[in-house]
């Protein structure tokens, strides 16, 4: 039985309109395969990676590592956890189109009334975080902005992505 352009046409939309964001989109519980409250054993396990804690942890039960992930510039880890994905390259989007190297204004184009707006605490006249939180304030995505450019962003638990210095 052969199909005519109809439905050709019909399984085309059919299968466009049922489409899933990106493989690594950006979210607040994670990037890709990553998500909040994994353990390095699992991350590894999703990256076919061998990631490993630091011998000395300078902060407490807290540690970044440097993944080899495209446009993933760490990931933190507190208690044996993930809890923050670090992005600082262009490449990675979030779910709404938000990626490093936009105008900061994007931000408030997209996430509007939702997006918390503090000086940055080392150069306020010219630096802000833009943050969002999840409904029920668990996680957050943290847009850094410079000279109104988004230069990274940090999704993750909210108090970890709130972090100005890694572990601090």
């Amino acid at each position: 039985m052969r199909c005519s352009a109809l439905c050709l046409l019909l399984v085309a939309l059919t299968s466009t309109s049922n489409a899933k964001p990106p493989a690594w989109s950006i979210r607040l519980d994670g990037v890709g395969p990553l998500k909040v409250g994994m353990s390095i054993t699992e991350v590894n396990r999703v990256l076919k990676s061998n990631l490993k804690p630091p011998t000395e942890l300078l902060h407490g039960d807290c540690y970044g590592i440097e993944p080899q992930v495209p446009g993933v510039t760490m990931l933190m880890f507190e208690y044996g956890k993930l809890k923050r994905i670090e992005i600082e390259s262009p490449g990675l989007k979030t779910i709404r189109g938000i990626e490093v190297g936009q105008a900061k204004r994007r931000m408030h184009d997209v996430y509007g009334k939702l997006v918390k707006v503090e000086p940055d605490q080392y150069d306020p006249d010219s630096d802000q975080y833009l943050t969002i939180y999840s409904r029920d304030g668990r996680l957050a995505m943290r847009v850094l902005a410079h000279s109104g450019t988004i230069g990274a962003i940090h999704v993750g638990s909210r108090r970890q992505v709130e972090y100005v210095e890694g572990c601090l």
